[in-house]
């Protein structure tokens, strides 16, 4: 029998459990009397136009992060005419996007970028084309302090695994690693910190690709508590340039028992660089890259994880984001 799915929007305050009242940033907002940022979508024409054909405003994309943070959309990004450079933008509408600047690194091409929160830390796993991988932490996405380093990476990620939930065998801080000498696989690598995750100490295979198929690009996240979680991948078949987008959701996320599987998606051209922005029961709310003719354009959307099968759907129109917006408690 389906679960009746918490939707802390379609509420009034009165009407609230007490579950739908901790999922609902619009309730936190309206009883602690502080600033969460909680705004209908903008439908003005400039704004519909966004939504529906996509931002354009990031130029040729090598790789980028996101990450909702200090109440505003955090995105970070380099392109492919000057991949040293992490550029950074913030949205509070989450439409519009406006340049804050750059982030102070030194660390050569970049070809991976992955945000995570820990605590009220940003967490930013950051893997450049000689295969070095750097984890920063930062209060305020300006000042950022790196806390260890992975050698022989295509891509990190970084986690927190609670223990004994999503994993039997791991727990603590997490680091996904994509190693450069066997990109069709993923390894998870766990300790009390992140520079003990980083050592390799204890480590699991996570994540296997089918045969003849490589891992790009990785995000990991729970989808119903912290016990259920799901991996999605970036997989660029053998003689391919291009990548499709690949799901699976394991027992165990320390634990390869089955390989990626295609994930459905609603459109015709492939999207990829999937980032997750807040979660709600079953159900992320989410951002992709797709290209429109030979531009690289950011897009809204969303994955129902109770849909059969699970499908990667855009939001066209502030109405689709709003309704989305809800499930997550956001409005």
């Amino acid at each position: 029998m389906p679960r009746e799915r918490i939707v802390p929007g379609d509420k009034l305050f009165a009407q609230m459990s007490t579950i739908e009242k901790a999922n609902s940033a619009r309730y936190l907002q309206h009883h602690f009397a502080v600033d969460l940022q909680v705004r209908n979508t903008p439908t003005d024409v400039e704004s519909g136009v966004i939504l529906r054909d996509g931002f354009a405003g990031l130029g040729a994309v090598q790789t980028y992060a996101l990450l909702h943070f200090n109440g505003a959309a955090q995105l970070i990004y380099t392109t492919t005419e000057d991949p040293a450079l992490v550029r950074h933008l913030c949205s509070e509408d989450l439409v519009r996007w406006r340049e804050v600047g750059s982030l102070p690194m030194n660390d050569g091409a970049i070809c991976s970028l992955h945000l995570h929160q820990y605590g009220f830390a940003a967490v930013l796993a950051l893997t450049n084309e000689e295969g070095v991988a750097r984890v920063y932490s930062s209060d305020d996405f300006a000042a950022w302090h790196m806390m260890c380093e992975v050698q022989h990476s295509e891509a990190t990620t970084p986690w927190f695994i609670y223990a004994k939930y999503p994993s039997k065998i791991a727990g603590g801080q997490a680091l996904y690693v994509v190693p450069e000498a066997n990109a069709s696989q993923a390894w998870c690598r766990w300790g009390e910190d992140w520079a003990v995750a980083a050592e390799g100490a204890e480590e699991s295979l996570a994540v296997q690709a089918p045969a003849g198929c490589f891992i790009k690009d990785l995000v990991v996240a729970a989808y119903f508590s912290d016990r259920q979680c799901a991996f999605v991948a970036d997989v660029q078949e053998e003689g391919r340039s291009t990548t499709k987008p690949y799901y699976l959701l394991p027992e165990d996320v320390a634990v390869a028992d089955g390989e990626l599987q295609p994930l459905a998606y609603v459109g015709a051209a492939p999207l990829h660089h999937i980032r997750i922005f807040n979660r709600g029961p079953s159900y992320w709310l989410l951002t992709f890259l797709r290209d429109c003719g030979g531009q690289e354009r950011l897009f809204w959307g969303c994955i129902d994880w109770e849909a059969s099968p699970p499908t990667l759907r855009p939001l066209p129109d502030a109405e689709a984001f709003d309704r989305a917006k809800s499930v997550v408690g956001l409005i």
